[in-house]
């Protein structure tokens, strides 16, 4: 991999400055609530760049520990620790940040070999690349937590990328799914089984580098969601998602600790890499459904059987979790398990209210189809009995809808593969919708 070239004399130049930028802002910044923190930052990129990085990251540690407590900063891609910092208790040498700066010598050190050593991003690398199952192994293994400390991933892109696992690489819109995750190592490289304790007591702020690695809005919300599971299923919290990397420092420093998202883990029984398309940006659509008002025109025959610019989307206020699937004759079955396929996408609305959040759900079919023919089931897959469900069908410029009460208690998504292959709802958690009735043309 090529090292960034960059003359010592103008690398010596820089980290002078970025020295004296450090000791300009310790003689005006108060400590903060202290932390043990550990900070995980990616190789590549240019000399500018890391020297950029190192000089908030080393402000944050200097202001956030107080004596006693130890910070960390490690190379998130080849799990080396790049420098370290325990805060003297002694406090002539650590009253003030200007005063710990100076009792850090070797601290700094790290930290300017580290940027002098900027991998430039060539053929298999990215800006940001970190290998992130291997960076939450480490941290569980060589810096476990007996109490609360921070992990902060400071402009790091949220892909893993491994050359010689092609079939596993995130580069392209794909996302580890769900069961992945719940593999174990030996399955799957993303696999947590076995590692519930890992991140025990971390709370995790993840500062990405900007949006490029995103190929759209369903996309990236997928990506926090792998993100979320990754973590939590380690026994960490993720609070933070930011494209700001600032953002990750300043939600460590102010104690912020709401999970980023309560989504549900829903583990199929394979593995699989689940690809988003560039582009696919779906906001106004999904808005759109819920603004319009709803139809008493009963459709003809040819409107149902060749039905173009369909939408069909669920929505709930409860506290529970529903969920949408869709198969048209010949294809897989649109639902969580696979967005994406040949008649359609799954879509989901993130600019809705907090207390409908995981109540918007939206599919996009491809037409002209016959809807007279589409399997549409809803499945209760957590919450109580007597929950209440929404779904509206959109043909054209025009919408339909209809709520349901589910009478039984959730399964879980356990009567998918029953409900979709026989056509009928597997247990009492499951609704089948008919096009026809709903559109009036029963």
């Amino acid at each position: 991999m090529a090292r960034a070239a960059q003359p010592d004399k103008e690398i010596k130049t820089m980290w002078k400055r970025t020295l004296a930028a450090l000791a300009v802002a310790a003689a005006i910044t108060d400590p903060a609530i202290g932390k043990e923190t550990l900070i995980g930052v990616s190789p590549f990129g240019t000399p500018e760049a890391k020297l950029a990085e190192v000089k908030a990251i080393a402000n944050h540690l200097l202001a956030v520990l107080e004596p006693g407590e130890t910070g960390w900063v490690v190379n998130a891609y080849d799990q080396s620790q790049i420098a370290e910092i325990t805060i003297s208790t002694d406090p002539k040498k650590s009253e003030s940040l200007q005063r710990r700066m100076r009792n850090a010598p070797e601290f700094f050190a790290g930290l300017k070999r580290f940027a002098e050593a900027a991998i430039v991003p060539t053929g298999e690398n990215f800006a940001g690349q970190i290998d992130l199952p291997g960076f939450l192994r480490n941290v569980g293994a060589n810096y476990p937590a007996d109490r609360a400390r921070d992990l902060i991933l400071y402009n790091v892109s949220p892909l893993t990328h491994d050359p010689r696992s092609p079939h596993l690489s995130m580069k392209d819109g794909a996302v580890p799914d769900d069961a992945s995750i719940a593999a174990s190592r030996a399955v799957n490289v993303y696999g947590a089984r076995g590692e519930e304790q890992l991140l025990t007591h971390y709370t995790v702020h993840w500062g990405a580098n900007g949006l490029g690695w995103s190929q759209s809005d369903v996309h990236a919300y997928h990506i926090q969601l792998f993100l979320t599971h990754s973590v939590s299923k380690r026994g960490g919290k993720l609070v933070t998602f930011a494209t700001d990397p600032a953002t990750a420092l300043r939600n460590g420093r102010a104690g912020i600790s709401r999970p980023v998202t309560a989504a549900a883990f829903k583990p199929d029984d394979q593995p699989t890499m689940v690809t988003f398309p560039i582009g696919e940006v779906t906001t106004e659509v999904m808005e759109s459904i819920y603004e319009r008002a709803l139809s008493e025109r009963v459709p003809s025959r040819v409107e149902l059987t060749q039905a173009r610019d369909v939408e069909i989307a669920i929505r709930w206020t409860c506290d529970c979790d529903f969920d949408l699937a869709i198969q048209l004759r010949g294809t897989d079955a649109i639902s969580y398990r696979t967005p994406e396929t040949p008649a359609g996408t799954l879509h989901k609305d993130f600019t809705s209210s907090e207390a409908l959040e995981l109540g918007w759900e939206t599919v996009t079919l491809h037409g002209p189809l016959d809807l007279t023919t589409a399997l549409i089931a809803i499945n209760l897959y957590r919450g109580a009995p007597g929950a209440e469900v929404e779904i509206r069908i959109a043909v054209g410029a025009e919408t339909w809808g209809r709520r349901y009460v589910i009478g039984s208690s959730a399964d879980g998504g356990s009567g998918f593969a029953k409900t979709m292959r026989t056509g009928t709802p597997a247990n009492g958690a499951w609704v089948m919708v008919d096009a026809r009735a709903l559109l009036g043309g029963a």
